[in-house]
């Protein structure tokens, strides 16, 4: 697969990786001043807004000796410490081919950061009265409409579809051609993916999906296109001058691979996870305002506490509305909101009580932004980092292990895997060695290893499944579903590539057991 495919971003129980130091030693700030041009690849350009005091020095120094290495392209920090800005700084190039360094104004893609920046926008509309979270989400699109696998469509509303608890599966668009995408729009993004596999409230399920089903309800109630509302509705009112959404454009950071590979430009679906640009000034900005320090307030205090604290009782689900939120031994929150796609990390970590954040941007793939935000976070406030460990680890007991089939699962079940473009048949057989093998239609038999992820036995194999954008080859699947009596149902999704792009697409899939 291209490294500019969509990528799955990391929710907050999964986001909260394990710590690691950053392997790079020692070095002092590179001054690129009168470097001759053959050696300038090896000066590290710095731009300071606000020099970092003594607390930070060693992982500065780090940071910049990564990039002098070339781990990382550029890397952007800045911290909130009591409501004032103590660092602020940007270390490496925007683009490493033309030697443009990196600044404050310097646009990053930040991928699923974009999810709770989209969701503080719709909470001004809430603040507005013109939506309302416990409605169906339906009320909102005018012509599109979900589609109904399970459960009760006026149960599919807002406020689930922002915390991911309206069992709506993952997916992306990555096209190679502007035009390709441009015809890909939020209603047909409405009508292709927007498929409920489960009766909502049921599990916690990561979605960008989700995220595009949210752009075409904010088009409808706006009458504007959602590029045009975020910049009206949300960048413009808190002075963000260097943030939009849709392709990169001159002011944004190049982005490349993790071996330092320029990657070529790509038109991604939906645009709210995969095509909001911001500066890291403008991140601060985003910062203050949910840390409840900007003026004129965006979100009125019990609209912004409601974003940040609101739980869906769905248990192990990691969202607010919008915004990972994690309660801490002191009593306090720490709110999380993070991205990783082709050529970019974001990472944007906070403490509401304390009124601090840590903010990391690389333009580079990648998940070393939330290791490098966790370091700071834990000298803003000693013994998060251990802290944050130990939840890891005790998510990850829960989320993944193995899966052994029981007496009542061994046998044949038969059902269908259904999208927009096709209906094709599916069978699975538990075998009493072990075993589980699948068919799909007349394609090759094959061996499927399933182990409970997330709460869904889940599996990967290869296979051929047509959707809206034909794969034209077998491709890898995962399938992924629950059990009820004699069925299992929920979803398989489709990573590939072709002529067109990357893709990731979910189709509905139910089997029930036979005779």
């Amino acid at each position: 697969m291209r490294s500019s495919r969509p990528r799955i971003p990391l929710r907050l129980s999964l986001a909260l990786v394990a710590l690691h130091i950053l392997l790079a030693g020692p070095c002092q700030p590179a001054d690129i001043t009168g470097v001759p041009s053959p050696e300038r690849r090896l000066a590290v350009p710095i731009t300071t807004a606000v020099a970092p005091d003594a607390r930070f020095t060693p992982i500065r120094t780090e940071l910049i000796e990564s990039v002098r290495r070339g781990k990382f392209p550029s890397i952007s920090i800045a911290v909130i410490d009591d409501g004032k800005t103590v660092w602020e700084e940007s270390i490496g190039w925007s683009d490493r081919e033309q030697h443009v360094a990196a600044t404050r104004s310097t646009a990053y893609l930040l991928a699923s950061l974009g999810k709770s920046v989209t969701a503080s926008a719709v909470m001004r509309l809430v603040d507005q009265h013109r939506i309302d979270l416990a409605a169906p989400i339906d009320r909102y699109f005018g012509d599109a409409a979900l589609t109904m696998h399970a459960g009760d469509r006026s149960a599919v509303t807002v406020a689930r579809v922002l915390d991911m608890t309206a069992e709506i599966p993952h997916g992306g668009l990555s096209f190679l051609s502007e035009k390709d995408a441009n015809a890909y729009t939020s209603s047909t993004l409405v009508r292709n993916r927007g498929i409920v596999v489960f009766p909502p409230g049921t599990i916690a399920m990561y979605s960008n999906m989700n995220y595009g089903i949210v752009e075409q309800m904010l088009a409808t109630v706006s009458g504007r296109s959602f590029r045009s509302f975020m910049h009206e509705v949300f960048f413009a009112p808190l002075g963000m001058q260097h943030s939009w959404v849709g392709p990169n454009r001159a002011g944004g950071a190049r982005h490349y691979s993790s071996d330092g590979k320029l990657l070529p430009p790509t038109f991604n679906r939906p645009e709210s996870s995969l095509a909001m640009y911001m500066s890291l000034d403008d991140l601060v900005r985003y910062a203050r305002m949910h840390l409840d320090l900007a003026r004129p307030r965006y979100l009125q205090p019990d609209t912004l506490k409601m974003m940040q604290t609101h739980s869906s009782g769905v248990e192990h689900a990691p969202l607010a509305l919008g915004i990972g939120n994690i309660g801490l031994s002191d009593g306090s929150q720490f709110l999380l909101t993070n991205g990783r796609a082709g050529g970019a990390q974001s990472t944007l970590g906070m403490f509401p009580r304390q009124r601090s954040a840590v903010i990391c941007l690389i333009n580079a793939t990648g998940g070393a932004s939330d290791d490098i935000a966790f370091r700071i976070a834990d000298l803003l406030h000693p013994g998060f980092a251990r802290e944050i460990h130990d939840k890891i680890a005790e998510h990850e007991a829960w989320a993944d292990h193995p899966y052994a089939p029981g007496a009542d699962d061994y046998g044949t079940w038969r059902g269908t895997i259904e999208n927009r473009a096709t209906t094709l048949p599916i069978e699975l057989e538990f075998q009493r060695d072990g075993d589980v093998h699948v068919r799909i239609a007349k394609q090759p038999e094959t061996l499927v290893k399933l182990a409970f992820h997330d709460g869904l036995i889940s599996g990967r194999f290869i296979a051929e499944v047509p959707a809206e954008i034909e794969p034209g080859h077998a491709h890898p699947v995962t399938i992924s579903l629950l059990r009820s009596g004699d069925r299992l149902s929920g979803f398989l999704t489709s990573g590939f590539e072709n002529e067109r792009g990357s893709f990731s697409l979910a189709s509905y899939v139910t089997l029930s057991k036979a005779p």
